[in-house]
């Protein structure tokens, strides 16, 4: 079994760079020829609440899966905290536009699966940030059904997306001030480790960082992080026996 594994590229609108990137990334022969698509969250900078008004602002995406899918392949989408909320209107799109609507999988959280019979765990990675208090307070805000309720019933699109905008700003704020690269990454290392002896697997694929990780540990256990793809150029690919990266670029006409 093929699979591939992206996250992160955080889509503000249609023709961005990172809308590019997911482009370049579903028609990549690589992607094209696996069994499993992993979106593993975040793909959007901000996609949250069952709104129709996404369908047209992100109309290429939606378009774009649906053809994914009638290759019979099947596509997965884990939320991340920048995009969630929004199986209802993602879930009514396919089943009008694919004949092979049952092929995507909407999830709320991570997976196992087995690869190469060997278990693993995909999710979008804030287990493995488990030292960010920041997040940690937002986390407990964002997955109660509560705000959720709000988000898709009560909020509009045009007030999420101003809410989403600052929230945005004040985060980036906080993380130019604080973050060290080389601890970070020491911390993720730890939270991976702590993340697969939890779950009991011999390794996990995971987002949310955006610091790209390519790791076997002393154990035999491993650790993939898609990293951040607007500047680290790849996605994870599973070729059925082992993981590598595979390259991509920002511009449409280079694979």
């Amino acid at each position: 079994m093929k699979c591939v594994f992206i996250s992160d590229l955080h889509i503000k609108e249609a023709g961005d760079n990172a809308s590019n990137l997911f482009l370049s990334f579903c028609r990549h022969e690589e992607t094209l020829t696996s069994d499993k698509i992993f979106f593993l969250g975040d793909i959007f900078d901000l996609l949250i609440g069952n709104h129709e008004e996404y369908l047209e602002q992100y109309q290429f995406y939606f378009k774009e899966i649906t053809i994914l899918l009638d290759k019979n392949i099947e596509v997965f989408f884990v939320e991340g905290n920048h995009d969630f909320e929004f199986k209802s209107v993602a879930e009514s799109y396919m089943k009008e536009n694919s004949k092979s609507w049952e092929n995507y999988k909407y999830l709320v959280t991570g997976e196992y699966i087995n690869l190469n019979q060997e278990k693993y765990y995909f999710c979008h990675g804030y287990e493995v940030d488990y030292f960010n208090k920041h997040f940690k307070r937002w986390f407990k805000v964002y997955t109660s059904d509560l705000f959720r309720f709000f988000i898709s019933r009560i909020f509009s699109h045009s007030l999420i997306q101003n809410l989403g905008k600052k929230a945005s700003g004040n985060s980036k704020k906080r993380g130019r001030k604080s973050f060290d690269f080389n601890e970070m990454r020491r911390k993720y290392l730890l939270g991976a480790k702590a993340l697969i002896k939890d779950k009991k697997v011999k390794g996990v694929i995971a987002g949310h960082t955006h610091v790209a990780a390519f790791e076997t540990f002393d154990n035999g256990t491993q650790y993939f992080n898609c990293g951040y793809p607007i500047k680290d150029k790849f996605f994870v690919y599973f070729n059925g026996k082992s993981f590598d990266k595979i390259k991509i670029k920002s511009t449409l006409s280079s694979e």
